[in-house]
């Protein structure tokens, strides 16, 4: 089932050895890595093998390794791209130092809370206020500033009936918000 994923050469042969490693010394604090991804059984319409002989428990400098070599041999453009994503979440976000013991996810809950502004996010009632407190007496760059007048002038200027050229629009309106006129003024 592995050379159904991935292709056999170098790249294929050194992150089989890192895991058989791991497997023969698992490390106290690490990452379950799925030997087979999860996108595949995803791809595939089969239910995710979250089995010991498609676990093993990486170091983060393991895992991130295991996901490079992957990369290099995976069959799949898709599941190449899927990889890829979960390569920069592992580097970059999400997962980055946290070894999935209880102590790390709640650092991580305790340090995401003050990070209210973020999209998606539901806010108490009590952190609503604390943004509005905190938010007085900054002026908004945008007072004053209606859009409409924008949008006539830009007609009047492009000689429009309509908004054609959408891109130039949102380019020429950013540069209104910014300055307080037009490009062109």
């Amino acid at each position: 089932m592995l050379l159904d994923v991935f292709e056999y050469n170098q790249h294929f042969v050194a992150m089989m050895n890192i895991i058989n490693l791991a497997r023969l010394n698992p490390p106290e604090l690490g990452h379950k890595h799925h030997i087979i991804p999860r996108c595949w059984f995803k791809m595939n319409n089969l239910q995710v093998d979250n089995s010991k002989d498609n676990l093993v428990l990486l170091t983060y400098e393991d895992h991130i390794k295991v996901h490079k070599l992957a990369l290099l041999c995976v069959k799949d453009k898709v599941m190449r791209s899927k990889l890829g994503w979960a390569l920069k979440r592992l580097t970059f976000g999400t997962f980055l130092g946290c070894h999935h013991t209880e102590e790390s996810k709640e650092k991580n809950r305790l340090a995401h809370l003050g990070k209210a502004t973020r999209t998606g996010c539901k806010l108490t009632l009590e952190q609503r206020k604390n943004l509005s407190q905190a938010h007085k007496g900054i002026p908004n760059k945008n007072r004053g500033k209606t859009f409409s007048e924008f949008g006539k002038k830009f007609k009047e200027y492009y000689n429009m009936t309509s908004c054609d050229d959408i891109n130039l629009y949102h380019k020429e309106r950013g540069y209104y918000i910014r300055n307080g006129k037009c490009s062109w003024e």
